[in-house]
């Protein structure tokens, strides 16, 4: 039986789902101490626990992610062909755009948050 696909939003023209993959529970930001940040990074910072996640939402046609990119594992996200790709990689397929605008908006977000 398939999943009824979560509600979705427009901004600034892209189709979003209403509710985002976050990140916490790979990068082990518990909110709680350092025990319990440990335990969620040994339990699910790993290949076979992400795409797990993500085939979960990806069940409920949840295709966004919010989180910071980085090298940790969860930086690789699913291309509309389900390839795995690297971030801007995939930002850059999905938006039209080269490589190389795509890291210049990231300095440029980086330049006005530092």
């Amino acid at each position: 039986m398939a999943n009824k696909p979560f509600p979705r939003t427009e901004v600034a023209g892209v189709s979003l789902p209403r509710m985002l993959m976050g990140t916490n529970w790979v990068y082990g930001w518990s909110h709680t101490g350092a025990a319990a940040d440990q335990n969620i990074q040994r339990m699910n910072a790993n290949a076979p626990a992400i795409q797990e996640m993500l085939e979960a939402y990806l069940t409920y046609d949840i295709n966004a992610i919010m989180g910071p990119i980085s090298d940790k594992p969860f930086t690789l996200v699913l291309a509309g062909d389900g390839e795995l790709l690297e971030p801007t990689k995939a930002l850059a397929a999905q938006l039209g755009l080269s490589e190389e605008q795509v890291k210049f908006h990231f300095d440029q977000i980086d330049a006005h948050t530092s």
